[in-house]
């Protein structure tokens, strides 16, 4: 056969190929039998403890993974010695979860496809098992420390993750010794030790828990060393510390520091180890060297990523490149360059299904972010950062599309383990262009009342800043505990010039605290709650008094008020009768709150005074089928106004009742990169102003919504 008539026959090529990868790519087909699939009965839910995924984990024996018939060489060769291992391998790991009655009672093997002259059968496994009465932990007693440990001893049960009543389980029991000696050695008893030992009362159904606590000298920090394969100055890698000779021991200030080096982007290895040793006498030492082990990692890297949000009237896809240079100079000064492009939409989603995606492209622009750092460590003294940064954003809106350069300089101060501060001055450009906003919008409202709006195009804005936070949480993507509290103040205008003279303040407190166990969900639930809200007020001479239309508080969304499409709940101006411009008002009394019906042109103005927060609850599997997934379910709350003074506890009560409410909930996904949201918001209100908002909002991003 010619290689012409050869390539005219597309089965012959289709065959080839096949044969090729057969045997290159894919290996050889494994001899013997082909195990698919392996299951369990009598062994409880599908989501519990003891699940067909639980059973499979002690095994030795394992399952072809999927599409193995793409790459043959991965199946999974029957092992009948393993196998029968492995009944014995189950029956201890459960007796170790408190079912010391289970039995393993044998395995089925189920024939899914005979052999053939070409391969060996396929089976899928089956094991029955027998689980019996769980035992329970009757009593935890802890010992050793006397009367004047009984404060250390309430302690340790009260933050124990295992307490009296529950399911035996030695992992708990090993993760309660690692939590004493860790609370003790946090008390600055760096020697103290925990051994736990369990009495089973197989009988009785119960388990009796005795943790023996050895406490050793109060200790304190010795001297520290630097050790390792780095080119920076041990005196800076020191700086960066929180250890101090002489201060009490404690375990979370290595914990801190070896974060706060491994945050420095410099090290690939950083290990901060207590060197505990005996005295002369033989005893443990009080005074605890510590020796830190470097090495450095590559300090110039180049990443490529991209990103995705959608949520009602926003649609954004972005794709950026960033690099990064965490050593410049040998000194630790960190060089950040990066870029983010993009599309962003701002059609509704309501408009869809007759829009399609014909109406993506026309209600929305490319989008652009470009951004330069440097971060200048140690300056003016140890615990102050220079940070110097230049930005240019090119972004789209419902009514208009803005560009807008900018640059600041300010001094970062870590003033404490969990307070730190930053003030400096912020300069940015504002142009808009290809805007459907009225020319003037210095409008006054119905009731009278000025807008302070003052839509100049272009124009400068110059201000001071500073910044308080309070950051006390356990994880920064995953928080359990903790709070974490912003407050920041700008002041525009004045002596640092500009166009606008105004104050704005912004205060936003977040909590986080896990809840007990909820049907076995045991330690995985988290209520986090938040309140914040802002104010802008204008000062100075009457033209230049005014709040800038972009700096005006916006609320609505995935960063406020979930249930609402981004900065739509708050205070929007509109084509009334006649023509004129008018604005909404903030109260449901007015008839004339409400657009027109068949009018699209509501233009949302944000507002000069917020208030908003939310309750959430939320949990992930970290085992069985879901593992990595979790559900959330939330109430938001919130309202932006025009700015109007509060005259007194009338006035105030009165906004309060405005406050508008959504309820909803959602899927979570623990990527490697932080949460994978998807979000469903009810609105619960009935304001007349809001009677175009629809009733229903979902909203899809990456990282909680706070």
């Amino acid at each position: 056969m010619s290689l012409l008539s050869f390539l005219r026959r597309p089965r012959l090529i289709l065959l080839g190929a096949a044969m090729l990868l057969g045997a290159g790519c894919a290996g050889r087909r494994p001899e013997g039998t082909t195990v698919r699939g392996i299951h369990f009965s009598g062994n409880g839910s599908a989501f519990g403890s003891s699940s067909d995924y639980a059973l499979r984990g002690p095994m030795a024996q394992r399952a072809s993974p999927s599409f193995t018939w793409l790459i043959p060489s991965r199946a999974v060769r029957l092992d009948t010695r393993e196998l029968l291992l492995d009944a014995w391998r189950i029956e201890t790991w459960l007796a170790h979860r408190g079912y010391f009655d289970a039995r393993f009672e044998g395995w089925e093997i189920i024939e899914r496809r005979p052999a053939n002259r070409r391969r060996g059968p396929i089976v899928t496994l089956h094991g029955h098992v027998e689980l019996g009465e769980a035992s329970m932990l009757r009593t935890i007693e802890l010992t050793g420390m006397g009367p004047a440990g009984r404060p250390l001893e309430a302690l340790i049960l009260q933050e124990a993750a295992v307490e009296e009543g529950q399911r035996f389980d030695i992992g708990q029991v090993e993760a309660l010794e690692s939590q004493a000696r860790t609370l003790l050695q946090e008390q600055s008893y760096a020697h103290a030790t925990a051994a736990a030992s369990a009495t089973s009362h197989p009988e009785e159904r119960a388990v009796d828990l005795e943790v023996q606590l050895g406490l050793g000298p109060p200790s304190v920090f010795g001297a520290v060393t630097v050790g390792g394969d780095t080119r920076i100055p041990p005196e800076l890698i020191l700086e960066e510390i929180e250890i101090e000779e002489g201060e009490p021991f404690q375990l979370s200030a290595l914990s801190r520091s070896q974060q706060r080096l491994f945050g420095l982007g410099a090290f690939s290895v950083v290990q901060v180890q207590p060197l505990l040793q005996l005295d002369e006498e033989g005893q443990p030492d009080a005074v605890v060297p510590v020796h830190i082990e470097v090495a450095e990692t590559t300090t110039r890297q180049f990443r490529v990523g991209g990103g995705l949000a959608a949520e009602s009237a926003h649609q954004e896809a972005t794709l950026g490149v960033d690099f990064e240079h965490v050593n410049v100079f040998n000194r630790l000064w960190r060089l950040r360059l990066g870029a983010d492009a993009g599309y962003a939409s701002v059609m509704e989603w309501s408009e869809y299904p007759v829009l399609g995606l014909a109406g993506l492209r026309d209600n929305g622009a490319p989008v652009l972010e470009l951004d330069a750092t440097l971060a200048i460590p140690r300056f003016p003294g140890r615990r102050w950062r220079l940070e110097n940064e230049l930005n240019f954003e090119l972004g789209v809106e419902p009514d208009y599309r803005f560009a807008t350069p900018s640059g600041s300089t300010s001094l970062a101060w870590a003033m404490g383990k969990r307070w730190s501060s930053r003030f400096g001055y912020r300069i940015r450009f504002y142009d808009y262009f290809k805007s459907t906003l009225p020319d003037d919008l210095d409008l006054l409202d119905r009731r009278g009342r000025n807008l302070g709006l003052d839509f100049s195009d272009p124009y400068l804005l110059s201000s001071l800043f500073q910044q308080i936070t309070y950051d006390s949480r356990d994880d920064l993507l995953y928080p359990r505990r903790g709070g974490l509290t912003y407050l920041e103040l700008a002041e525009a205008g004045g002596p640092v010039g500009g166009q606008y003279n105004f104050v704005k303040g912004t205060v936003d407190g977040r909590i986080w605290r896990p809840l007990p166990m909820f049907f076995g969900w045991k330690q995985r639930i988290t209520l986090t709650a938040r309140l914040a809200g802002g104010v802008a007020v204008p000062y100075g001479a009457e033209e230049r008094a005014e709040v800038p239309f972009a700096e005006r508080i916006q609320v609505g969304g995935t960063p406020t008020v979930r249930g609402w499409g981004r900065g739509h709940l708050g205070p929007y101006i509109y084509p009334c009768w006649g023509g004129e411009v008018c604005s909404s008002s903030v109260t449901k009394s007015q008839p004339w709150d409400n657009p027109k019906e068949d009018d699209d042109d509501i233009i949302y103005i944000g507002g000069r005074a917020a208030l908003y927060g939310g309750f959430e609850v939320r949990g992930y599997w970290t085992r069985g089928l879901a593992r990595s997934w979790g559900l959330a379910a939330f109430l938001d709350y919130g309202r932006a106004w025009d700015g109007a003074g509060v005259t007194g506890w009338p006035d105030l009560r009165a906004r309060l009742f405005q406050l508008s409410t959504a309820l909803g909930g959602g899927v979570r996904y623990r990527s490697p990169i932080g949460p994978i949201r998807f979000d469903v918001a009810r609105r619960m209100d009935d304001f007349a102003m809001f009677d175009r908002e629809p009733r229903v909002v979902y909203h899809l991003g990456l990282s909680e919504a706070w």
